[in-house]
């Protein structure tokens, strides 16, 4: 048998295995300009094939993604921070578990993230057959109030070809010279200043095409969801149902945030909240002004990130959100906690990164994530009945607009869903 390995270095490197079953540590290394393999005898070259696959393969900006099982074990970050892990789980002692002196905040360590990763049973394949109360029974105040969607058709390839579209500053609006040389250099290219105005102008036009591709596949995703929580709350007497069908049936409008986080709060001294040797903050606990909200998959220094969002439940405890490229991670606001008289549990999330990811965070590059939310954008149920009722003004236009601040630079901008939901 033959095996071929391609390190992701900076060379493309080929291994060859002469005979059956040989371990690689017995195998050659060969010039990747001359590259031979024999089979049963036979020689085959195999220059042009290997060096398209291995190139395409090095070029792949995104890795293979998060691995969202490990067995019977969850969250690898609590074996990194060098508990017991095995022995905790196998225990099933919550005893073992326990907060750093001084920290007041949610439980980091506990049996449903360290050994099982709960929060991935709160998940559904996009396009399945929802058994009647699933949703609701997924989103309610016992919960984390989160759901992972997988396998949404297409989004990984949307997002893996927009991915340097998307986060060229330089074609920003409004962007800065030095906020243009420090993206590129981020990038690992030269600094070449800002671009002309009829060039950003372009760029910015098929930022809203792919913005528009993206809103479609999303908002799909929404109404699929919400679609089964209103058939769920109707199932029960629950409050929303009518006001939930509603506000997808009248006209509404998307709104898409490009995050790039420049720097994370890794403070000197630890707080009350989370322990500071052990986490750095991008964005503090929060729960969504934006009725529902959906999270894409995230990259770190432009390869895939097993992400640090953070969902806590009501214990409260942490529960880390994990997607692969094809996943969503989707929420309610404040507004549908309101609505449902606390049927749904609005998600308290924060976005914090851990400190074996903090070298790389520093030295090559920022942590970038897409975030599609629907409007209205307001924490009260007398917003979401007003928006039921009234069909959405059209948009006049669509414009991009962009925010630079020394810890995060985003790209946002308003988008009609109405006819692709």
């Amino acid at each position: 048998s033959s095996s071929i390995e391609c390190s992701a270095l900076l060379v493309v490197q080929f291994r060859v295995c002469v005979g059956d079953h040989v371990p690689l540590s017995r195998c050659s290394f060969v010039p990747p300009m001359l590259i031979h393999m024999y089979i049963r005898g036979h020689e085959v070259a195999v220059v042009a094939l290997l060096s398209a696959f291995c190139a395409a393969t090095l070029a792949e900006p995104w890795g293979a993604g998060c691995q969202t099982t490990s067995g019977h074990l969850g969250d690898p970050l609590c074996e990194r921070d060098g508990r017991d892990w095995e022995s905790c789980c196998r225990q099933a002692n919550s005893s073992c578990w326990s907060h750093r002196a001084g920290v007041r905040g949610p439980a980091e360590f506990h049996p449903a993230r360290c050994c099982g990763d709960s929060l991935a049973v709160g998940e559904l394949v996009f396009g399945s057959t929802i058994p009647n109360g699933r949703v609701l029974s997924l989103l309610g105040p016992g919960s984390a109030g989160t759901l992972i969607v997988r396998g949404v058709p297409d989004l990984a390839d949307l997002l893996q070809r927009s991915h340097r579209l998307w986060y060229r500053v330089a074609a920003w609006p409004n962007a800065s010279e030095e906020a243009a040389a420090a993206a590129e250099v981020e990038e690992g290219v030269p600094a070449r200043g800002l671009v002309e105005a009829e060039v950003a102008s372009h760029v910015q036009r098929h930022m809203r095409r792919r913005d528009a591709e993206l809103a479609g596949s999303l908002a799909r995703v929404v109404r699929w969801v919400v679609s089964a929580l209103a058939a769920d709350l109707r199932e029960r007497g629950l409050p929303g149902a009518e006001v939930l069908d509603g506000v997808l049936d009248a006209a509404p409008v998307g709104h898409i945030r490009h995050f790039e986080y420049l720097k994370a709060d890794w403070p000197r001294r630890c707080g009350s909240w989370i322990d500071c040797s052990r986490w750095g903050e991008f964005f503090a606990m929060h729960s969504d002004a934006f009725w529902v909200s959906i999270q894409t998959f995230p990259t770190l220094a432009g390869r895939g990130f097993c992400d640090g969002t953070f969902i806590v439940d009501h214990v409260p405890s942490m529960h880390r959100v994990r997607l692969s490229q094809g996943d969503v991670a989707i929420w309610f606001g404040d507004a549908v906690q309101d609505l449902t008289a606390g049927a749904v549990h609005a998600a308290k999330h924060m976005v914090l990164i851990h400190r074996s990811y903090k070298q790389r965070f520093l030295k090559q590059g920022p942590r970038r994530v897409t975030m599609f939310h629907v409007y209205p954008h307001n924490r009260t149920k007398e917003a979401l009945v007003e928006a039921s009722i009234a069909t959405s003004k059209p948009l006049q236009g669509w414009t991009l607009h962009a925010q630079y601040r020394p810890s995060q630079r985003v790209l946002y901008g308003d988008v009609s869903i109405a006819a692709a939901s």
